[in-house]
């Protein structure tokens, strides 16, 4: 039996047992659909590291600096969607909007502008996001949106997916379309309880980051029972 069938089996039977008597170490049941897809977004990134078996978080603050063709309601937007993520992930770090020495520049420019600022842009994406990262923990971050949005909602909704990302849940979902990383059509418009419970996870205390995903898988095994 090879490694990935046997990592497969595994991940099968553990997702049967938290179905049957499962619960997080909140004494909460976990939902199962929640982590299958919190395995499939942090351990590997859209673009970068691709073929990673660990995740990556942050731990140090998070400071967003908003630059380029943002508007009024642009901004107001991101300070009700920090403090959300604050109030529903509370292991989150800090997270505020700054003015200078930001370590997330957010960028609302033109398509055409994005290339120039983060070269590895793919043409045609709404939104965009990169990272760095020193054993395993991110500690900068940069994400672009594309100015010509002229739907409110459809900034908004871009900007939150950008920011969900950049927290550590770096790939998009092909499934799981109550999230708002869904690759489908039809995504919720804004960061759904999904969405929350994935970070929750990602950021539970006992999880250290540069865990494989058998690591984790065995954490939360030995914490529900």
């Amino acid at each position: 039996m090879n490694r990935l069938m046997k990592q497969t089996i595994f991940l099968v039977l553990f997702l049967f047992s938290l179905m049957v008597t499962g619960c997080t170490p909140k004494e909460k049941q976990m939902n199962p659909d929640v982590l299958q897809a919190f395995l499939a977004s942090a351990f590997s990134s859209e673009l970068e590291d691709s073929s990673r078996n660990f995740f990556i978080r942050w731990e140090e603050p998070i400071r967003i600096q908003l630059k380029g063709a943002y508007t009024k309601a642009d901004k107001e937007h991101l300070f009700d969607f920090l403090a959300t993520l604050q109030e529903q992930v509370p292991s989150l770090p800090p997270l505020s909007v700054v003015e200078t020495e930001g370590n997330v520049p957010l960028y609302f420019v033109s398509s055409l502008e994005m290339p120039l600022i983060l070269p590895a842009y793919q043409q045609g994406s709404k939104g965009f996001f990169s990272y760095t990262y020193t054993n395993f923990l991110i500690h900068q971050g940069v994400i672009l949106i594309d100015s010509g949005l002229s739907s409110q909602q459809e900034r908004n909704m871009v900007v939150e997916e950008e920011i969900i990302n950049l927290l550590g849940l770096c790939n998009d979902l092909d499934a799981f379309p109550n999230s708002i990383l869904y690759t489908g059509t039809k995504k919720p418009h804004s960061a759904t309880r999904f969405d929350y419970e994935m970070l929750t996870l990602l950021y539970h205390p006992s999880l250290v980051p540069g865990m494989t995903k058998n690591e984790v898988i065995k954490i939360f095994v030995h914490e529900k029972k």
